[in-house]
């Protein structure tokens, strides 16, 4: 009966304990739209390896979209206007006929639409350009963190060094 009695009071210290951590750095950071660009790019086919997406990516991703239409190789993807948003000016005739301005319109949609755009063929291999852009936001973000745990605690939180005596002020010099 008394480990009953002492385990409750244990069990509500942990429980207490885990429900006021902070969050990690990662939960409340948010990536930055930079690497969300380079990210969501990372997912498709780019004639150029994507030096125009590395360029851009600090824009939001329609202005990303619209400047490096160019760039994307058309010929790997297709488009669906899944939403119909885009589909204001134009009848469908095929899923393949599907007009520029309608494609760049889906694409550069702010928000990820499943089925919208469809990579096809093979397995997309990151544009180096891109991944050079994904890794170096990650260097960085990891010297960040490294820099957080590194800063030493504020002069009154430190501990005093072991054998030295505290002078009062006042008296260096006098005498």
């Amino acid at each position: 009966m008394h480990s009953r009695t002492c385990s409750a009071p244990l069990l509500l210290l942990l429980l207490s304990a885990c429900a006021t951590m902070d969050p990690s750095p990662r939960e409340w950071e948010d990536p930055s739209p930079r690497f969300a660009n380079l990210q969501r790019a990372a997912q498709y086919p780019w004639t150029d390896d994507g030096h125009c997406v590395v360029s851009e990516a600090s824009n939001e991703w329609p202005i990303l979209a619209e400047r490096c239409f160019h760039a994307l190789d058309r010929d790997g993807v297709r488009f669906r206007d899944v939403t119909g948003r885009c589909a204001v000016a134009y009848a469908p005739a095929t899923a393949a006929a599907v007009p520029m301005g309608v494609a760049l319109c889906v694409f550069a949609s702010p928000v990820v639409v499943t089925g919208a755009v469809i990579v096809i063929g093979t397995v997309v291999v990151v544009a180096a350009a891109i991944q050079e852009g994904i890794d170096a936001y990650q260097r960085n973000a990891s010297r960040e963190r490294a820099k957080r745990k590194a800063q030493t605690r504020p002069a009154s939180e430190q501990k005093p060094v072991a054998g030295s005596k505290p002078t009062p002020r006042g008296s260096r010099g006098q005498g």
